[in-house]
C-alpha cells in the first residue's frame, strides 16, 4: 500500500529541476493554504492566552482564515502557472515550496505585535530558503504527508464552519428552553449606550448647535440627569460598571498593576442580562464597538442573543494576515475611513427590530451599543455639509492649527446629529409597533471625548469632565415622571440597581448602589446609601508615552470624585491632584488645588478612600 502511494507521488514529479505536474502543484497550494489558516487560528489563541490581553477575536475567523488562505494560495498558484510558461524554474518544487513557505511564515509573523514589516519579510525569506531545501530533498516523504493529511484538513474546516455558525442558535434555543415566565405586565427594558458621546457637545446640555433634538424630546417625556458621570474614561470598564454595578478596580484581574483593564471583566459578578434572563425576559445585545464590547470582553454574559460579529465580505477579506495587510493599504486609497470592526446606527437599529419581530411573546431586555461618534468620525450621506461655517479655501496659515481641531469637532457634531436622528427613527418604528408604552428606556454614554482641553485629545487618558460627563435620559413606562430634571450628581455605577428597581424585578438585590428612583418616588430617599460619583483608570495602560512625561500622576492609578457641592477632585495615585468647581467652571479651566484649604482636601481624600474601602469590604 505504501509503495503504491509512493509511486503515485513520484509520478507527480519530473526530473530534478523540471516543472512540477499541475495536479501536484495545485494540491500543494491547497495544503499550504489550509495549514497557514489553521496556524493563524492557533496564533490567535496563543496571543490571547499568554499576553493576558483581549484582542478582537471574531469566532468566524477560525474558519474564515483557512478558507481565505486557501483562496489566496490557489490564486498565487495560478499566477505562478502563468509566468511558469515563460520561466520554467518557477514551477520547480524548490521554488514553489519556497514561495508557499514564505507566505506561510510571513502570515504568522505579521500577527506578532510590534514586528516591523521589513523584519517579517527577511525572516520569512530565510525560513523559506532553508525549509524549501529540506522539502526538495525529501520530496517523496513530503508528498505522502500532503496527500494523506489534506482530506482531514478539509474535514476539520467543514466541521468548524458548521459548529461555529450553529452555536449561537443552539445557545439561544437552550437559553429559551430553560427560562421561566416573566411576571404579567412586566415592562420591556431598552438600554441605548452612545459610545463616546460627551454631554458638553449636546444641545440637551446647552450646546449651541442642535445636535440632540430627539434626545431633548425624550427628556421632556421622562427624566434628564444634568450631572451624570461615567466610572471610567474608556469603553470596557465603563460598560462593565453599567452591567454589574461594580467599579473598574473590582472588575478586572490584578496582575502587576492595580487592575488590568485589558482583560475580560470578571465572571464572579452577575450582570443585568443574568438578572433579566432569570426573570423570564428575552435578552439581546447589539454591538457596534467590536474593539471592546464583543463576547471576548465578557459583556455578552447572560444574554440569550448577542449580535457582535456578523458575516460579511469585508470581514472575510480582512480575516487572513496577508489579505488584511492588502486591505489596510487599499482602504485609504479608496477613501474608505469606516473601520471593518464597526457598524453604523442604522444597521444596529435594523438588527434590533428584526430580533424584536421574532420575540413577540415575552418582555425583553435589549442593549444597543452605537459607535458612530467614535473616531474616525465617519460622515453618513447627507451630513457632510452640516454646521459648515467657512470655506476651506479661505483658511489662512495662522488658522490652520485651530481649524484642524475645529474640523474634528465639526465632524464629531455631525456624527452626533446623525446618531440623534437614527434614535428618532428607531423610536418611530417602536411606536408603530405599540412597544414604547410599556418600555423603560435608558439612553446614556460610556464616556466622553476631548478636543484639546487641557492639551488632550480623544479619551481614555484623563479624568477631566470632557471625558466623564455624559448624557443620561430615562423614559419610564406609562408616562411616569415626565419632564423631570435631576440636578444632583449621579454615577453610571448606579445604573444596574436602578434598572432592576424600575423594572420591578423581585428577589435578592445583587447589584450594589442606589436607585435613581429616589429622586422622584416618595419615600425612596432613605432606602439607599448613596456615594458620590467616583471614576478611575490606570494611566500606565492608557496614556501614550509622549504625554506621560509632562503629567505628574502618570505612574499609577488616578481616582476622581464629584461631590454634591460641585467640586471635582482628581487625585494622582502617588499624591497631588487637581480640583475644579464644576458648577461654576464646567469646562474646568481654573485649577483650585493650590488655594484650597488643607482641611477641604483632607475631607475629599477621606471620601475618595471610603469608596474604595467600601468596595473592598463588600468583596
Amino acid at each position: 500500500m505504501l509503495s503504491d502511494v509512493k509511486s503515485r507521488i513520484v509520478n507527480f514529479f519530473s526530473a530534478p529541476g523540471e516543472p512540477l505536474a499541475t495536479t501536484y502543484f495545485l494540491l500543494l497550494s491547497c495544503w499550504f493554504g489550509l495549514v497557514t489558516g489553521f496556524f493563524e487560528g492557533i496564533m490567535l489563541l496563543v496571543r490571547r492566552s499568554f499576553l493576558l490581553r483581549v484582542y478582537s477575536l471574531n469566532p468566524h475567523w477560525f474558519w474564515m482564515r483557512p478558507l481565505m488562505n486557501l483562496i489566496l494560495f490557489i490564486l498565487v498558484a495560478g499566477f505562478l502557472i502563468l509566468i511558469g510558461r515563460k520561466l520554467r524554474f518557477v514551477l520547480t518544487l524548490r521554488f514553489v515550496a519556497a514561495t508557499f513557505i514564505f507566505l506561510n511564515i510571513g502570515a504568522l509573523l505579521l500577527m506578532i505585535p510590534g514586528l516591523y514589516t521589513k523584519a517579517v519579510l527577511i525572516l520569512a525569506l530565510g525560513f523559506a530558503v532553508q525549509m524549501s531545501l529540506f522539502i526538495s530533498t525529501h520530496a517523496v516523504t513530503f508528498g505522502v504527508i500532503v496527500r494523506r493529511s489534506i482530506p482531514w484538513l478539509g474535514v476539520v474546516l467543514a466541521v468548524m464552519i458548521l459548529c461555529i455558525n450553529i452555536w449561537p442558535f443552539w445557545k439561544l434555543h437552550r437559553a429559551t428552553a430553560e427560562q421561566g415566565k416573566a411576571r404579567p405586565g412586566a415592562p420591556n427594558v431598552l438600554l441605548l449606550v452612545l459610545d463616546t458621546v460627551r454631554a458638553q457637545s449636546l444641545s440637551l446640555h446647552g450646546y449651541q448647535r442642535k445636535t440632540s433634538s430627539y434626545l431633548e424630546s425624550i427628556a421632556r417625556e421622562g427624566v434628564r440627569f444634568e450631572k451624570a458621570f461615567s466610572t471610567s474614561p474608556w469603553t470596557l470598564p465603563s460598560h462593565g460598571s453599567m452591567f454589574t454595578g461594580r467599579y473598574p478596580h473590582e472588575l478586572f484581574f490584578a496582575t502587576d498593576t492595580p487592575f488590568n483593564a485589558m482583560t475580560p471583566i470578571r465572571a464572579n459578578y452577575p450582570t443585568l442580562a443574568d438578572a433579566f434572563t432569570e426573570h423570564g425576559y428575552a435578552t439581546a445585545g447589539f454591538v457596534a464597538n467590536l474593539s471592546y464590547c464583543s463576547y471576548a470582553h465578557g459583556l455578552s454574559r447572560g444574554f440569550g442573543y448577542y449580535d457582535d460579529y456578523t458575516l460579511s465580505l469585508e470581514w472575510f477579506l480582512d480575516s487572513a494576515s496577508w489579505t488584511h495587510e492588502i486591505h489596510t493599504m487599499l482602504r485609504p486609497k479608496m477613501k474608505n475611513r469606516q473601520l471593518v470592526s464597526r457598524k453604523n446606527a442604522a444597521a444596529i437599529n435594523q438588527s434590533f427590530l428584526d430580533w424584536v419581530e421574532g420575540n413577540p411573546d415575552r418582555p425583553f431586555f435589549a442593549f444597543l451599543n452605537y459607535f458612530d461618534a467614535h473616531d474616525p468620525y465617519v460622515l453618513e450621506p447627507g451630513y457632510g455639509d452640516l454646521f459648515r461655517e467657512h470655506d476651506a479655501a479661505t483658511v489662512t496659515q495662522e488658522m490652520n492649527k485651530k481649524q484642524v481641531v475645529r474640523d474634528l469637532q465639526d465632524d464629531y457634531d455631525r456624527t452626533l446629529t446623525y446618531l440623534d436622528a437614527q434614535i428618532g427613527r428607531l423610536f418611530a418604528q417602536l411606536k408603530n409597533r405599540a412597544i414604547l408604552e410599556n418600555t423603560l428606556v435608558i439612553i446614556t454614554s460610556d464616556h466622553g471625548e476631548q478636543f484639546g482641553e487641557h492639551g488632550f485629545f480623544a479619551h481614555g487618558n484623563t479624568l477631566y469632565s470632557q471625558a466623564l460627563h455624559i448624557p443620561l435620559v430615562m423614559k419610564l413606562p406609562h408616562a411616569m415622571a415626565q419632564g423631570l430634571t435631576v440636578k444632583q450628581p449621579v454615577s453610571l455605577r448606579d445604573l444596574a440597581v436602578t434598572i432592576i428597581d424600575l423594572a420591578g424585578l423581585t428577589g435578592d438585590n445583587v447589584f450594589p448602589g442606589a436607585s435613581f428612583a429616589r429622586f422622584w418616588q416618595d419615600g425612596s430617599e432613605g432606602k439607599f446609601v448613596t456615594k458620590p460619583p467616583y471614576s478611575e483608570f490606570l494611566v500606565v495602560e492608557r496614556v501614550p508615552r509622549m504625554w506621560r512625561s509632562s503629567w505628574p500622576g502618570y505612574t499609577s492609578g488616578i481616582q476622581s470624585v464629584v461631590l454634591d457641592d460641585g467640586r471635582h477632585y482628581i487625585r494622582y495615585g502617588e499624591g497631588g491632584g487637581e480640583l475644579y468647581d464644576f458648577d461654576r467652571d464646567p469646562e474646568e479651566k481654573d485649577n483650585l488645588i493650590q488655594g484650597e484649604k488643607v482641611e477641604t482636601l483632607q475631607q475629599l481624600n477621606i471620601v475618595l478612600n471610603s469608596v474604595k474601602a467600601h468596595t473592598r469590604a463588600a468583596n
